[in-house]
């Protein structure tokens, strides 16, 4: 498993070679929370000074490291009295390199709480950037598998770690850029490595806040009034405990409550499953008595239905014989009227024939008598003609 990250990470590295992304990766933290460390697993060799040290920190310098088209850079802690001076500077220097930054503080639990010391260096850190958008980034690490489990697994745990460290004027996105390592290191105190997990590798190149800082941008890290501000921190933190603790009593108690009320939504819900199965059951019956009497209904219906119709054949037979004893009768008065009507014509035939006979002989008896008038007239002028040419010739 651990060759395959080690592979999937430099894939990714050379990724980011190819498309010329370089960013630099500054880690600060105060002396044996493990940064160097941490550098040397993700380059994967031995770049950093790393191991074992009593209080006092083996990085004493600024150090860059280019590795895969990215630059890490390994700075010295301020809560180092003797060095602080120079820890300051070496720090100064290394914001100053111009470019993409992502800036991880890299820190430990004391006894499950975060050091004032190490609150302190975030927000004399980042008090010294200019920049308008300031972002940085937490890496928990040296944890036992028992912490892992609860801060990972326990919200007001791991909401408590939040507040402590965002109790300064500098606060950072707590919804993800800060990451828990647990310690997976061999039990020797020459080892150089430690098992980063996909989980880490895809927090520190995607996830965690990246921001441009431009060398101008960079002022003086104050340090005069480290150990006050330190003090302050830790009297905040004191404070800021008692709350917490408070916070989590309320959260007990409510949570007891809430305990409760699940109790009794459990036993509600218990009791509307079985009154949701009773019901079930008085809707089966209640459907079976009705699928009963519709079917004794249905049964009724199709017998009246029956009656009915047999009612209704009756009345279509007895209609059918009376309207064929209609269309008989109705048919014998048609012939006996067609019988009388071809007499009628009949009749009037003859009549019309006898009316015309004599229209004919009147007519023919006014010819004649016409006739023999013109004629008469014919005559008399004849007459009357001759007797005047007999005049004139006596004349």
């Amino acid at each position: 498993m651990k060759y395959f990250l080690s592979i999937v990470f430099m894939l990714f590295s050379l990724c980011q070679t190819v498309f010329g992304k370089s960013e630099n990766l500054i880690f600060i933290g105060n002396p044996g929370v493990g940064k160097s460390t941490l550098i040397n697993s993700l380059v994967g060799k031995n770049v950093a000074a790393s191991g074992v040290s009593a209080a006092v920190g083996l990085t004493k310098f600024f150090s860059g490291y280019e590795h895969e088209g990215n630059y890490y850079m390994d700075t010295p802690g301020l809560a180092d009295v003797q060095m602080r001076e120079q820890a300051a500077r070496e720090i100064e220097k290394a914001l100053k390199q111009n470019g993409t930054y992502r800036i991880f503080f890299v820190m430990t639990l004391q006894q499950g709480r975060v050091k004032p010391e190490d609150v302190t260096t975030i927000n004399t850190v980042m008090e010294a950037i200019k920049s308008k958008s300031v972002g940085f980034n937490v890496i928990i690490n040296q944890l036992t598998k028992k912490e892992e489990r609860m801060y990972t697994k326990d919200p007001v745990a791991m909401g408590s770690i939040f507040e402590q460290i965002n109790s300064g004027s500098h606060k950072t996105k707590i919804n993800f850029v800060t990451h828990i390592v647990s310690d997976r290191r061999i039990e020797d105190e020459e080892s150089e490595f430690i098992e980063i997990d996909a989980a880490l590798y895809d927090f520190i190149y995607e996830k965690s806040n990246s921001i441009e800082i431009a060398s101008e941008e960079v002022g003086t890290i104050e340090i005069d009034q480290y150990e006050a501000l330190m003090a302050k921190h830790q009297e905040e933190m004191v404070l800021l405990q008692k709350q917490i603790k408070e916070g989590n009593e309320r959260y007990r108690n409510l949570f007891e409550q809430m305990s409760q009320v699940q109790i009794g939504l459990e036993r509600a819900k218990a009791e509307a499953t079985q009154a949701k199965m009773q019901a079930e059951v008085d809707i089966q019956k209640f459907k079976y008595e009705t699928e009963e009497v519709l079917r004794k209904q249905d049964a009724d219906n199709k017998a009246e239905m029956k009656t009915m119709q047999q009612r209704h054949d009756n009345q279509i037979d007895s209609l059918r014989k009376s309207n064929q004893e209609f269309r008989e009768v109705a048919a014998a008065q048609v012939r006996e009227t067609e019988k009388s009507f071809k007499k009628y014509t009949e009749e009037m035939i003859e009549r019309d024939r006898q009316a015309q006979s004599e229209i004919t002989k009147a007519k023919l008896e006014a010819a004649k008598k016409d006739g023999e008038l013109r004629v008469e007239q014919v005559r008399r002028a004849e007459a009357e003609r001759r007797a005047n040419e007999g005049v004139c010739r006596i004349s």
